[in-house]
């Protein structure tokens, strides 16, 4: 089965951002920021997944 991913620099980005993210909270070096930039990475990809089941291809979603 072919599998479609998404390409290799995104994955470099979203996991050194995660990383920093985490780095940040356990030095102690902030807290909203590094809490805020992590709830932005788990949330969008969700919220991104729900919104595009269901809709045809090639099909926008007019809100």
């Amino acid at each position: 089965m072919y599998w479609e991913t998404l390409p290799n620099w995104f994955w470099v980005l979203f996991l050194s951002t995660l990383g920093t993210a985490i780095y940040s909270i356990v030095k102690k070096k902030g807290k909203f920021f590094p809490f805020v930039t992590i709830a932005f990475i788990v949330t969008i990809p969700i919220i991104s997944f729900i919104f595009s089941l269901g809709r045809a291809e090639g099909m926008n979603l007019n809100i």
